[in-house]
């Protein structure tokens, strides 16, 4: 590698990371943030004076328990950084993290600092996936990891050291403690890439294939043991959730995802999604898989066109059988929760096409994809703008500090030491948070559609399970997060019904938040 190339790739490598920080630093400034890290932040908060961590068995951090290991990182950086982990929930440090690595891991698998460059930035930017990124939230502290070990891995096709082995198994702990999508990402990984290589040896019958991989199987099934036995997410989280009305459901979604228009979506309430976004979403996807479809059959079909010993085995293979299986795998997965899941093929498919396009020789092509795949992000960015999804000019959700007075209230007025609070995900968080050190704790009833329905009074249905109060964000124009990340239209829409509703009793009204009792 000569000094040009080195210094070529040290200014993209620049610019990746400057860009970054710098959109993180944005979303930092909007207060953007996935709902879920205000459990991290909350318990970090009401441990950051103990001297011993404990996980407790109720309540609502019983499931931080399953991946113990970011609420510890978090409490640490809290307490090095010395501030309060209310301010470092916006922190940016996701968006520094994965833009090294990823742009790292492009670098060595593309060969090509400008479209390494351009698809760290499209990851980086897209806000389909960037609160989850940009921040201290799981993804953005356990996705280097994943990038790690893809690295590592490829280290075993240019040497035989023990040392990857135990970097391996060192880098899948510490994913496993943090997230535990990440951890399967990681056991999937290296599973698809050892049976690729394992169906290339036998079918071939090729024994001067890379020897150094058969280790792997051994630290695969390790992995597998040590994943069902430490971590016990896939009995909580996974299988309660399984059954045909969730497939129903996530095909449903999926359904709604490949739409070029506005979305059709079962329930009135549904938040809807804008022309461009849906525009923008499809054409990216089918951009992302259509390539890899066509260049998986002439792969396949090159293959057996030649002999076996013609047939080379290179670290580009198992890459492929890993991220493959990451992906199907990680949508059947949470189609069975009734959700849908696009993550890997954001982040890690595009290596896959962009790869492709290389293979045709003509490497201009595989440039003018990658500024296509950013292009799309950047016009995602003014699509939820204007869409007043995540991000918008007008008020979008209402901040900690201006819920900490209907906090206070419930604190000296609620019910029971331990009340149900209805609400949006995003703003029970905030009085999740709020409540630290309070006498009284909220337990959290999500929003579905019959609940939706009663407060608007559209329903005179009785209630599942009864709230004790419930929360409504009357300011907010962001779309309320209900069941199993469930969009809804911002319920100040339905501000005159929610006030003429008589099966509900407005007790609390400070201009921004209105808290109710539902009337027996």
């Amino acid at each position: 590698m000569n000094k040009n190339t080195l210094s070529k790739e040290t200014i993209f490598f620049l610019i990746t990371v400057c860009i970054s920080t710098c959109f993180g630093t944005f979303l930092s400034s909007q207060k953007v943030t996935d709902p879920f890290l205000y459990y991290d932040i909350a318990f970090v908060k009401s441990i950051q004076d103990e001297r011993q961590i404990n996980f407790p068995d109720v309540g609502p951090y019983k499931s931080l328990s399953l991946a113990p290991g970011r609420s510890v990182i978090l409490a640490q950086y809290a307490n090095m950084m010395g501030i309060n982990p209310e301010a470092l929930q916006f922190f940016p440090l996701g968006s520094i993290l994965i833009s090294a690595t990823f742009y790292y891991l492009a670098l060595r698998f593309l060969k090509s600092p400008i479209i390494a460059c351009l698809i760290t930035l499209y990851l980086i930017l897209n806000l389909s996936h960037a609160t989850a990124l940009y921040s201290v939230f799981a993804y953005g502290i356990a996705l280097p990891i994943l990038f790690g070990v893809m690295l590592v891995y490829m280290n075993i096709f240019d040497r035989r050291e023990i040392i990857d082995i135990v970097l391996l198994l060192l880098l899948f702990i510490a994913a496993n403690f943090i997230h535990y999508t990440i951890a399967t990402w990681v056991i999937l990984f290296l599973f698809g890439a050892n049976l690729l290589v394992g169906f290339r040896t036998v079918v071939d019958k090729y024994q001067q294939s890379y020897p150094q991989a058969i280790q792997v199987y051994y630290l695969t099934s390790a992995l597998v043991v040590i994943f069902f036995t430490f971590n016990q997410v896939i009995y909580e989280s996974f299988l309660p959730f399984f059954g045909s009305s969730s497939l129903e459901g996530a095909a449903q979604n999926f359904l709604s995802y490949l739409s070029f228009g506005i979305s059709e979506n079962s329930s009135p309430y549904s938040f809807p999604r804008s022309r461009l976004i849906g525009l923008v979403s499809t054409f990216t996807l089918l951009l992302i898989l259509v390539p890899i479809s066509v260049g998986l059959i002439y792969h396949i079909w090159n293959h057996f066109k030649h002999s076996p010993t013609e047939r080379v085995i290179n670290v580009w293979t198992p890459i492929l059988g890993g991220i493959l299986l990451i992906g199907i795998v990680d949508s059947a997965v949470y189609s069975v929760r009734g959700s849908i899941s696009t993550k890997a093929f954001s982040i890690l498919f595009p290596l896959l096409t962009l790869h492709y396009f290389q293979r045709t020789g003509k490497r201009s092509l595989a440039v003018v994809v990658a500024i296509i795949l950013f292009a799309t992000s950047i016009i995602k960015i003014g699509a939820f703008y204007e869409n007043s999804y995540l991000i918008s000019n007008d008020k979008l959700n209402t901040t900690i500090d201006e819920i900490r007075p209907s906090s206070e209230w419930m604190t000296k007025n609620g019910p029971n030491n331990k009340y149900y609070l209805l609400a949006d995900l995003n703003l029970y968080g905030k009085y999740l948070l709020s409540s630290v050190n309070d006498s009284k704790e909220p337990i959290f009833l999500s929003f579905d559609d019959d609940n939706y329905a009663r407060v608007i009074g559209e329903s005179s249905e009785t209630w599942k399970s009864t709230p004790d109060i419930i929360a409504v964000d009357a300011a907010s124009s962001e779309p309320l997060i209900g069941f199993v990340w469930g969009r809804y239209k911002p319920l100040k829409e339905y501000a005159d019904r929610i006030i003429n509703n008589p099966a509900i009793n407005l007790i609390y009204d400070d201009g921004s938040i209105w808290l109710a009792k539902p009337v027996n």
